[in-house]
């Protein structure tokens, strides 16, 4: 299987941006009109959609402390909105992943496929991203990335990494 990772658009924020004409708000709106216009296509919209259902299924079962039997903390609306979040700067071309609520009360995105296959992304209420990644038995990686409206470089990296591993054992 071979999978290219691509970045979908994702466009400046206003807050912040020093720019000001009524050109620059115009192509603002443009720019939103075609990010939406992107997502919305069937393909992609299905694969958000399924993904989003993964994680709104994640905060359902994980929104109360001791949702585990064992003590975990609850999901907070923070978390999950952070989750969205992250989830909306995937590039299109990603594969679906797990969606896993954790003990420590954030919510983990997986990209399992096998022994020595694995990318795991964990935020919580901080926007704090930690990846944890293996490709085969001797390469592996791990960090954290603060996360600020778009994919951080290492984990576009890391699913790129990961893809490549995946279509070297077939």
């Amino acid at each position: 299987m071979t999978v290219v990772v691509l970045q979908a658009p994702t466009w400046p924020r206003r807050i912040g941006d020093p720019a000001v004409s009524q050109e620059v708000d115009d192509l603002h709106g443009h720019l939103r009109s075609l990010e939406r216009s992107i997502s919305e296509s069937l393909a992609l919209g299905k694969l958000r959609e399924e993904v989003k259902s993964k994680l709104d299924r994640a905060w359902v079962d994980a929104s109360v402390d001791g949702w585990d039997g064992y003590g975990a903390k609850a999901v907070s609306s923070a978390t999950y909105g952070n989750a969205l979040a992250f989830l909306e700067t995937l590039p299109t071309t990603t594969p679906v992943p797990d969606v896993v609520p954790e003990p420590d009360g954030e919510i983990a995105f997986e990209w399992d496929y096998g022994p020595w296959r694995i990318l795991s992304v964990s935020i919580g209420p901080t926007a704090l991203l930690s990846y944890a990644a293996l490709y085969g038995r001797t390469s592996k990686v791990h960090g954290a990335e603060k996360f600020i409206d778009r994919l951080p470089g290492a984990i576009a990296v890391c699913l790129d990494r990961l893809m490549a591993a995946v279509d070297g054992d077939a």
